[in-house]
């Protein structure tokens, strides 16, 4: 048992280590400046599936966040002398992570609507933007007004302005997605009948597949005057320092130019992307394919080791003669295992920071999947416990031993052979779920594969890689796991 306590007592110091220091918050008025010029860098939160506004690039090899709006975060970090940091995440977390101080600002074509200023601040609109609706190029006759979308199901991107605008139009049913290529996908497929999008990316796009048509048209209501950057509430000298770069450079057209150049870019990759057959892109991203494959293996052999060293920990804590150690490792599982591990990600994620600690995305995964699996591993452990003859203790106890000298060397080696195949199922199981880490933007698979769609515009070869990898992962791992057990049966 005491080495058991060391072990944890590792484990917390070890992912203490990861976590890093708490951060005390700085008042409004106490200087955001300041405390991003001593930190050296700006952290920028973003959703690097916008092109041109914000998109994954390769560059001499390497995978780079490029565009529009990442130019206008560097415009601010030169201003303020430090290095630009940038967090790629879903859209509907940015406000969140703003909030709890894991990033320092938003630039992500996010706009200023009255909801969102109820929980953050806006700089003034660096750009202005136009709402276009997109059919497919079958049904352009059909769809020429706002009003011809009564009775429709139209898609939006979950969390954005166009999302507020569609709920605003008349007898239309709302089908709101974190993604706005499923959305796409959906309209191809006939899931939706329309959907409302920028025109810059509704004419990427359409130039990407003939098969969409973007209704010029249509006049779509605006929610908000454009493009801004935003802060968290009461940054005011920050406030004011980021209006005070963008004024000029709207003023003198240099805005502008880095949007026309971001636009360029963002189409010449879709050509490279896009030539020589569905699966070209794979010339190009397979090295962020392969860095992503080693971060799913990682993720998930650490979230298991971890998971079952807190797993043996918590079935011996079920196991204990005191009721109430019993008690808090049974609420501990029946919680863990009561909700969504997705649940449980956003609240390490973006929890934790608010208390003071912020945490690099992969050790908020890391953490989660071990919390997450060592609830369901200590099930696996005491299960093989009890497989154990009960007599074993006893007789082990009848020679002198203590409870804890049997358990150590008579029951958990027996235990441990029992239950290894079952702790290579649970590492399988990880695998696969480990795909979930990519909404808070881990490199994993899955990030990989939903970077090179947005990028590539292609909705469906890229999940097509990525579940070939997890197969090859999963097969080649149960064939291994087959050929031990097939060993220790020998053995017994």
């Amino acid at each position: 048992m005491k080495k058991i306590m060391n072990m944890m007592i590792s484990l917390v110091v070890i992912l203490t280590l990861f976590v890093g220091i708490p951060t005390n918050s700085i008042s409004a008025d106490s200087g955001k400046i300041a405390q991003i010029q001593k930190n050296g860098k700006m952290v920028l939160g973003t959703s690097a599936d916008y092109p041109p506004y914000e998109f994954h690039t390769t560059i001499d090899g390497k995978d780079v966040i490029s565009g529009f709006d990442i130019e206008i975060a560097k415009l601010i970090a030169d201003e303020l002398g430090v290095e630009l940091e940038i967090k790629d995440m879903e859209f509907s977390g940015l406000l969140a992570a703003l909030q709890s101080g894991t990033i320092d600002i938003v630039i992500a074509g996010m706009q200023g609507t009255e909801e969102r200023k109820k929980s953050v601040d806006f700089s003034i609109p660096y750009y202005k933007s136009v709402n276009r609706v997109m059919v497919r190029t079958e049904d352009a006759e059909k769809y020429q007004t706002i009003s011809d979308l009564n009775g429709t199901t139209v898609g939006v991107q979950q969390g954005t302005v166009q999302e507020t605008i569609a709920r605003e139009i008349e007898g239309v049913k709302i089908r709101a997605i974190a993604n706005l290529l499923n959305i796409s996908q959906d309209l191809l497929n006939g899931n939706i009948d329309a959907m409302i999008l920028e025109e810059a990316i509704g004419a990427n796009l359409a130039k990407s597949n003939p098969k969409f048509s973007v209704q010029m048209g249509f006049v779509v209501p605006s929610v908000a005057e454009g493009g801004s950057v935003a802060v968290a509430k009461g940054n005011e000298d920050f406030l004011a320092k980021i209006n005070q770069v963008l004024e000029p450079k709207i003023a003198d057209g240099s805005i502008l130019q880095l949007y026309v150049e971001a636009g360029e870019l963002a189409s010449s990759g879709e050509e490279i992307s896009s030539e020589g057959g569905s699966f070209a892109f794979l010339s190009v991203y397979w090295p962020m394919i392969l860095k992503g494959t080693g971060m799913t293996v990682f993720v998930a052999f650490l979230g298991v080791l971890f998971g079952s060293i807190l797993g043996l920990f918590l079935s011996l804590l079920k196991l204990s003669k005191i009721k109430l150690l019993d008690l808090l490792a049974t609420a501990y599982i029946e919680v863990v295992r009561g909700t969504p591990i997705l649940i449980q990600i956003y609240i390490i994620f973006y929890g934790l920071p608010s208390l003071g600690f912020k945490l690099l995305p992969v050790v908020a995964g890391i953490i989660a999947i071990t919390l997450n699996s060592g609830a369901y591993v200590s099930e696996i452990i005491r299960a093989g416990i009890n497989a154990v003859d009960e007599g074993q203790l006893e007789a082990g106890q009848s020679l002198g031993m203590s409870y804890g000298i049997s358990m150590r060397e008579i029951i958990l080696p027996q235990a441990i052979k029992n239950i290894l195949p079952a702790l290579g199922n649970e590492f399988i199981t990880i695998i696969k779920e480990s795909s979930i880490i990519s909404i808070i933007g881990v490199m994993d698979i899955m990030y990989a594969a939903n970077t090179i769609r947005g990028n590539t515009y292609q909705p469906f070869t890229p999940l097509i890689v990525a579940a070939a990898i997890y197969f090859v992962l999963t097969f080649s791992l149960s064939r291994v796991l087959a050929i031990v057990e097939r060993k220790l049966n020998k053995d017994a």
